[in-house]
């Protein structure tokens, strides 16, 4: 067991800290927004003039193209993964909603091959004035 002397003490500096962590990341992600909108508008000015490469005083950018597939019909890929077995296009993944849906309204105690694990975290609730 931990040690839980000053308890109160230590359960205001964590919400000090995360008080402080919480502006932190509001201004990290203003600024972020900011420079997405930025490279966007950059890459659009570059796309419309065909320049790949663009530099000034403190660096260059260019244009990286990468290819990543998309699924248009589901319904077309699932016929052709039962036809082909290639079952190795789909990433292995559970939907924790839909796993708890089948056991609720299917009446199943279990599926095979899945287990409930469980994570213990600490969660905060802020005091209202």
């Amino acid at each position: 067991m931990g040690n839980i002397s000053n308890a109160g003490r230590r359960v205001d500096n964590l919400f000090k800290l995360a008080a402080e962590v919480e502006k932190e990341n509001a201004a990290v992600l203003k600024k972020k927004r900011k420079l997405g909108k930025m490279q966007d508008e950059l890459l659009a000015a570059m796309n419309s003039n065909n320049i790949e490469t663009l530099g000034g005083k403190l660096g260059k950018v260019s244009i990286r193209t990468t290819e990543f597939i998309e699924v248009k019909d589901w319904e077309r890929l699932r016929t052709f993964v039962k036809k082909t077995g290639f079952i190795d296009l789909f990433q292995a993944r559970i939907n924790t909603s839909n796993y708890k849906e089948i056991l609720e309204t299917e009446k199943f105690k279990k599926i095979p091959g899945l287990e409930k694990a469980v994570k213990r975290s600490l969660h905060r609730t802020k005091n209202r004035k």
